[in-house]
């Protein structure tokens, strides 16, 4: 699992996420607590965004906002499709808010991985 960057908002902006991560219907695809797949996998499976490469998170506007991923699936919220989202806009505000809770997620699942090994390399 690639190490999460570092979170540099408050515990309020990440439940805020997490909020705007349902209404914004992320889980649907994402599944809740965003473990989709179980892996990072591209071409036709969808992300766990736990094991987003840093990439991911450099382009986060682009694939969340602007919608660079539509062809794999993942359509702009900042003009979402009509059929989709009639009403619903997501702003730079939530999407730092919806990146925040990911990156709480991700470092939740990196450290119980770590705890893991270290508990496995204890016991030998």
């Amino acid at each position: 699992m690639p190490k999460p960057p570092e979170q540099k908002v408050s515990e309020e902006i990440i439940r805020k996420g997490e909020r705007l991560y349902v209404s914004f219907y992320c889980e649907g695809c994402h599944s809740p607590f965003i473990d989709g797949s179980g892996a990072w996998v591209e071409d036709g499976a969808v992300p766990d965004l736990r094991y987003a490469p840093p990439q991911v998170h450099k382009d986060w506007y682009g694939i969340v906002l602007g919608g660079s991923h539509w062809s794999k699936g993942m359509p702009g919220l900042a003009d979402p499709p009509k059929f989709a989202f009639p009403k619903a806009r997501m702003t730079v505000a939530d999407a730092d808010a919806v990146h925040a809770y990911v990156i709480d997620q991700a470092w939740r699942a990196y450290k119980a991985e770590q705890d893991a090994a270290h508990s496995k390399h204890d016991k030998q």
